[in-house]
């Protein structure tokens, strides 16, 4: 499946933070978090980041995560890396 992360569609992703009134009540919405040496690597999606930022991303079913989310795998990262730079077609 493209632009997916662990089975599941990534609808469309943003540099931006999605106010919970601006979200669509039918998709799934997760932040990724960059690594700490700031060279823009995704490293974990949570459903909530507060320190080092770099996407927010919408889901057509929800990932399974608990509450603080989850590490990326190296395969994932590339995944997110795709989704995120516009790597793989729409």
């Amino acid at each position: 499946m493209k632009n997916s992360i662990r089975n599941v569609e990534i609808v469309f992703s943003t540099s931006l933070r999605i106010p919970k009134s601006k979200r669509d009540e039918n998709l799934f919405y997760y932040e990724i978090r960059h690594d700490d040496e700031c060279q823009g690597s995704p490293c974990e999606i949570a459903s909530i980041v507060f320190v080092n930022h770099l996407a927010t991303i919408a889901t057509s079913k929800p990932l399974h995560i608990d509450e603080f989310g989850f590490v990326l795998s190296d395969d994932e990262q590339m995944e997110v890396e795709n989704v995120l730079y516009g790597l793989r077609a729409h």
